[in-house]
């Protein structure tokens, strides 16, 4: 079985798939658990962030065998935890230490989790969630 992002990066590396746009902004990137602690995949959705930006994703302290989780993987998203204690705005305060514009995940656990992590910390600041599909998306559209 396949992720999606060795999916796609597996397209661009045949041809199918061209990303010529150079997406503007930082990329911070989130590492889902379960694709790399179970799985071991690290390198394809970085690549994709890079083959769609020219540049690698900014990396978190705690990213790649030492990711923090956002909670939603583990069934955080069914938990009602304490407001000052939520897994997901922990991660987001990560998040924004860094200048990052979008941050890259690979799950759409992750997606919502940091969505609403996000949601709730960032203020005024303009920051947005994608999967490594959409920022390869994006990339391939903006060459058309």
């Amino acid at each position: 079985m396949l992720h999606h992002s060795e999916l796609l990066k597996q397209l661009i590396d045949d041809g199918a798939l061209e990303p010529s746009s150079q997406i503007e902004g930082e990329v911070v990137f989130h590492d889902p658990c379960y694709l790399g602690r179970h799985n071991g995949i690290f390198d394809a959705p970085r690549d994709l962030v890079k083959l769609s930006t020219g540049r690698a994703p900014t990396a978190l302290a705690q990213s790649r065998e030492k990711r923090f989780c956002c909670g939603g993987g583990g069934g955080m998203c069914y938990v009602d935890e304490k407001p000052d204690q939520r897994v997901n705005q922990e991660r987001a305060r990560q998040i924004l230490e860094t200048d990052a514009k979008v941050v890259a995940v690979g799950c759409p656990f992750c997606t919502t989790m940091l969505e609403d992590g996000l949601s709730a910390r960032k203020g005024d600041r303009e920051i947005v969630v994608k999967d490594v599909a959409e920022i390869l998306w994006d990339s391939v559209q903006g060459a058309s």
